[in-house]
């Protein structure tokens, strides 16, 4: 069994974030070097919204695993399932958790190319070390330890939607959309 707590944040967002982020300070810093500051303006919003658009997208989505149960953070909200809750594990197009009145795609766990397209409705089997989509590696970890709790009988709260907990990322939001509305008012001035 994968030792607890577990958690996966795809190394290709962080490296494309940062590479995105070099790139927006580059040019900012360009053109404070060249003194081109008609063009600083109109060039700054966009570039910080793209920067906020690409962390949100690609750095923030990360799953993790404990004893309590699944965080899932998203691009816009984060979500805790407590293991009671979670009724069954679909990895057709990206991990995706369902409880009895939820569905839960995990960003952090993109599913298989269409080639290798399996869907996985429980028991997904196999080894979690083992190479393959970031979906089926993570499933077979939230699996294991499913099996291991309903087997010792740690699951058995009555209501299984309690303590699911659902945060939208307000900040997140306020920030691209300041960002989206200054980027446009700027090209149009």
């Amino acid at each position: 069994m994968t030792p607890l707590p577990y958690r996966y944040r795809p190394l290709f967002g962080r490296v494309l974030t940062a590479a995105v982020a070099v790139i927006c300070v580059v040019g900012i810093v360009g053109l404070v070097v060249l003194g081109d500051w008609a063009s600083l303006w109109p060039t700054l919003w966009p570039l910080l919204f793209f920067a906020v658009l690409v962390y949100a997208l690609f750095w923030r989505p990360v799953i993790s695993i404990d004893e309590r149960g699944i965080t899932v953070v998203n691009v816009l909200r984060t979500v805790f399932l407590p293991w009671a809750a979670l009724e069954r594990i679909d990895t057709r197009y990206t991990l995706t958790l369902y409880t009895p009145t939820r569905k839960v795609p995990v960003w952090a766990a993109p599913g298989p190319t269409a080639r290798r397209s399996t869907a996985s409705e429980r028991g997904v089997g196999g080894d979690s070390s083992t190479a393959g989509p970031a979906s089926l590696r993570i499933a077979n970890v939230v699996t294991e330890q499913w099996d291991a709790l309903r087997d010792g009988g740690a699951l058995t709260e009555s209501d299984p939607e309690t303590g699911v907990t659902v945060r939208t990322h307000w900040i997140t939001l306020a920030a691209l959309a300041l960002l989206l509305v200054a980027s446009i008012v700027s090209a149009l001035a």
